[in-house]
Parts: C-alpha cells; structure tokens; sequence
C-alpha cells in the first residue's frame, strides 16, 4: 500500500510538470500524443494507484475471511509500473510500436492480477450484498477498460477495429470513469462511512437502484455510440446516470449530516467540489451531442473541457480528499502544520481547477499557465503531505508485521 501511494504521489508531481509542457495543446484536439501520455498518466499513475491500494486494503472487510495474496500484489505493482513508465513515453513521442504494445500487455497482466483476487474474494461469497456487487462489477467494468485499451494500441499499427478509433476512445474512456471510478468509489463510500461512523448501514433499496441505473446507462451508451454515435438518445443516458447518481447521494446524505455534526474530518470540501464538478461535466455533454453536428470547433472545445472536468477536476477534487480515505493521510495527520499543509494543498488544487477550466473554454493560454502554477504547488505540498507521514505508515507496518510473525 505504501508503495502505491508513493506511486501516485509521484505521477501527481509528474502530471502537474508534463501540464506545464502540453499547455498550449489545450486549444486544439483532445486526440493529441502528449494529451494521451497526461491523460494515462493521471488516470493510471495517480487515481489507479491510489485505489489499486486501497482495494488491497478493503477487500477483507468486503469479503470476510479473504487474505490478499501479497506476492502477487507486489508482481502486480512491478508489473503496473514498468508497463505505465513505457505507456507514458510511448504516448508522449507517439511511437506505436512495439515498446507501446508491450506496455499495454503489461499493464493488462498486471490489472488481471488485481481483478482476478476481487474474483476470488467474490467466490466465497454464498450470498453477495449491494457492496460487494458494486466492487465486482466495476472490476469487470475496469478489466473492459483495459482490453480496449489494450486493443486500440494495436489498433495503432495494424487498424484492425472495424470503427474509427475515436468511438473507441469515447467507450474506453467511459468504461473507465462511469464503469470503473464510479462504481467503485460508490461502493467505497457506501460501506465505509457508516462503519467508521459505527452505525448499520440502511436504505440500502436507494444503492439497488443506483446500480441498476448507473449501469443500464453505461451498458444503453456502449450501444448507441458504438451503432450510432452521439444522438437524441444520449439525453435519455445521461438522465439515467443522473437518477442513478441521485440515488447514491440521498442514501450517503445522512451519514454525511451525521460527519458533520459529530464533527468528522472527511475534507467535505473536496468532495462537494467534486459533486459539482460532475454534474457541471454532465451538463456540457448535450452541448456537445448538440454542437458537434454543426460547423466549428466548439464541440471538440466543449470535449477537451469536459474531459478535464470529470478527469483532472472531479477525481482529482477526490483523490485530493479524506472523504473515501483515499489519501495516503487518511487517518489523522500528525500535528497542526500537516494539517495546514493539507488545507493549503487542497485550496491550491481548487483554484488551480477553477483559473484552468475558464482557461480552457477562453482558450486563454496565460490562465492555463497560471492555473498550472497552482496546481504544481499542489502536487509539492502533496507529496511533502505523503512524506511526512511516511515515517509514521512504516512503523505501523513493521508493528503489524511482528505481530502477524
């Protein structure tokens, strides 16, 4: 785990110093090498990693009595990063070759490893509740994401998919954010907060329906925009999502209330910036499905503000948040300052957001760099945040080693 979050806190840094180069490439096609390189970067490096350990870590109070096979987790972790440090330079100077095919195949090994135990965690289920259906079925909507993935940089060299490669693009993108972050940052929050309230969780008919609208919408747009594209028809997905959405929020808005009137520490700031961020992003959608049937640029401008949005702005809003126990601080931090840093970490990180997005829909290259000052000192006092208390992390660990010894 401490590695993964060393992992992430580095492609943070990393992300923030690759945005600095790729700024001007915000004014034009989203479809662009260094934009990809960023966009893996971000989503693999950071977010991936972060909850990759965190799975490692939830999977025994989901499944009851299952121990995670350690040896495969750490061949799993090489595996992730040699396959994601080629990913990243394959993408950035656009060879697509076989450097770029290896690393994606690396990168599927290493992914199976982590789905493969979720699978085998399910197994000993009898009877599986609405939590552990969440994190299997974003397993499954992650392993997607992967395969196409893996088969759109094949794609690149012998164009062997029968579509245009943006379609791909838009499902694996999807696939990856609806089918996989969300799912599994639902079941994340559903099951984690009112235990560490110490309350029974209830109401649970409110995350039936979520699942089953969440992924009806994910499943109705796999099929429209791979038969038809964007359409009238994607209004009525993105209404499902939204419903879906909805339901998951009533179900977590008493244990919310509850946090914080027993005073909690769950930076509800960053996720009630990442809420608002989400919905924004849903409401830019039919404005792309309504521009990009006329001339211009606008709906390929819309897309690039959209992605950032749901990438960069709602997970990175919830990566930068105590909410899900994501960070790698998530218990207390060790002392005031820490707690200062953090605070000014996540101020940095939302005006960085703010300053960026009007920057890119002004096409405004000098907000993006000044936004992406921001977001650079975010990215230092994050990883200042993980070292911090790495200290405190290895003493735990050495503890609970001897004690399992």
């Amino acid at each position: 785990m401490i590695a993964h979050h060393l992992l992430a806190g580095f492609s943070f840094f990393m992300v923030a110093l690759l945005l600095l180069f790729a700024a001007t490439d915000f004014g034009g096609h989203y479809f662009q090498p260094r934009l990809l390189a960023i966009t893996h970067l971000t989503a693999l490096g950071w977010f991936c990693a972060l909850i990759f350990s965190l799975c490692y870590k939830l999977l025994p109070q989901f499944y009851p009595g299952f121990k995670v096979n350690t040896k495969l987790a750490w061949i799993s972790f090489g595996l992730f990063v040699i396959g994601l440090a080629h990913l990243i330079y394959s993408f950035w100077v656009f060879e697509p070759g076989w450097p770029m095919q290896c690393a994606a195949a690396l990168l599927l090994i290493s992914i199976s490893c982590l789905v493969w135990q979720i699978f085998k965690a399910g197994k000993q289920t009898v009877k599986p509740d609405i939590f552990q259906d969440f994190l299997s079925t974003s397993a499954i909507w992650l392993l997607l994401t992967v395969i196409l993935g893996f088969l759109m940089v094949f794609n690149f060299r012998f164009a062997f998919l029968p579509m245009d490669h943006v379609v791909f693009l838009k499902l694996h993108a999807h696939a990856g954010f609806g089918g996989w972050f969300l799912l599994l940052l639902i079941a994340i929050s559903a099951k984690s907060l009112p235990e560490y309230l110490q309350l029974k969780p209830d109401k649970t008919h409110l995350l039936h329906s979520s699942y089953y609208l969440i992924n009806l919408a994910l499943l109705a747009f796999f099929i429209n925009t791979y038969l038809f594209g964007l359409n009238n028809i994607t209004y009525v997905i993105i209404g499902l999502a939204v419903l879906g959405v909805f339901c998951w929020l009533f179900y977590l808005l008493p244990f919310v209330m509850l946090s914080v009137k027993r005073k909690v520490q769950t930076d509800g700031t960053s996720f009630l910036s990442a809420l608002l961020l989400f919905f924004i992003a849903l409401i830019v959608v039919p404005l792309i499905v309504y521009y990009q049937f006329r001339e211009g640029n606008t709906a390929v401008n819309l897309s690039v503000f959209y992605g950032f949005l749901l990438l960069l702005g709602c997970l990175g809003s919830l990566m930068q948040s105590r909410f899900f126990g994501l960070h790698f601080s998530s218990e207390k931090l060790s002392g005031p300052r820490l707690n200062e840093l953090a605070k000014l970490r996540i101020l940095c990180y939302l005006i960085s957001t703010a300053v960026f997005s009007i920057g890119i829909l002004l096409k405004n290259t000098a907000l993006i760099h000044l936004a992406l000052f921001a977001f650079v000192t975010s990215a230092i006092l994050y990883l200042l945040c993980i070292f911090a208390n790495l200290p405190a992390k290895l003493s735990h660990f050495v503890k609970q080693h001897r004690i399992q010894k």
